[in-house]
């Protein structure tokens, strides 16, 4: 699992585009429409499109980048999307960071493309992927964070792994 303060989330730590649309569709649109609700609400996004420099710490090592969003995850899977990206283990005890990075929107487009595809996005040049066992993540700007869906705190974001904080029985 993943810890952010006091809250634990099981897949997805995430700020940026997209990421807050989980908690933004209305219920009965939801019920309406089903998953083509988020797909309609995340075309409205696309006019407010932009970019946040964000400095990010993984196991102390630190970089820069400029990004559209980010995602911190556990699993391959993200929302409807399978594969993101390739090595994402959920007992490697290691949590995994990408971010699309700032790009033109031809690069922009063949990202998107891949993971409705199904297609592992970690390796391409508009994508960074870190992996590590914590990762605290900020920006000169107000940004709000989406744990799991819900809404998360504003960033600077720490979040650490938890390995095997669940046991699971089949």
């Amino acid at each position: 699992m993943g810890l952010v303060g006091q809250e634990y989330f099981i897949n997805v730590a995430s700020a940026g585009m997209m990421t807050s649309i989980a908690h933004e569709v209305a219920p009965s649109l939801k019920h309406a429409l089903g998953k083509n609700a988020y797909y309609l609400k995340g075309l409205g996004e696309i006019a407010k499109f932009r970019s946040w420099k964000l400095t990010v710490a993984a196991d102390g090592e630190n970089h820069e980048v400029e990004a559209y969003l980010f995602i911190i995850i556990n699993s391959a899977a993200v929302g409807s999307m399978k594969n993101v990206a390739e090595g994402v283990e959920v007992d490697d005890g290691l949590l995994d960071f990408l971010a699309v990075r700032k790009v033109g929107l031809p690069q922009l487009m063949a990202v998107v493309k891949d993971l409705i595809a199904g297609k592992p996005v970690s390796e391409k040049d508009a994508v960074l992927h870190l992996q590590a066992k914590s990762f605290t993540v900020s920006t000169g700007e107000e940004l709000e964070s989406d744990l799991d869906g819900e809404v998360g705190p504003m960033l600077p974001l720490t979040v650490e792994t938890v390995p095997k904080a669940i046991e699971v029985y089949c």
